[in-house]
């Protein structure tokens, strides 16, 4: 079993993401949540059951990732809930952090 306690980090860099009023109405931000490679293959598997349906796993960096925007907001809340289960069960560490632009975003920035 991991080490009881809860990892989560969030960067909080919203320069340019949202402003502080309007966050709430606004947000589009990129999740990670790194797997504890100790990890038993029981403990694995059962953390895969609960996040696969709601992220997408990248077995090169041993991570998990999403993006979660106020377009969706139905689907940040089962995020966050099996996020905050993954990190006390298996010890999983959660970054949060702006999501860069689009590209059809950053060219109407740029003009």
């Amino acid at each position: 079993m991991p080490e009881a306690g809860i990892t989560m980090i969030a960067v909080c860099d919203f320069v340019g993401a949202a402003t502080c009023n309007s966050f709430m109405d606004t947000f589009d931000l990129l999740v990670t949540a790194d797997s504890k490679r100790e990890l038993k293959q029981a403990e694995f598997d059962r953390q895969v059951d609960l996040l696969r349906p709601l992220m997408n796993w990248d077995p090169a960096r041993w991570s998990w990732q999403v993006r979660l925007s106020s377009a969706h907001p139905e689907h940040v809340s089962s995020v966050l809930t099996a996020l905050f289960e993954a990190a006390c069960l298996y010890g999983t560490t959660v970054t949060v952090r702006p999501a860069p632009a689009s590209p059809a975003e950053a060219t109407e920035a740029a003009g």
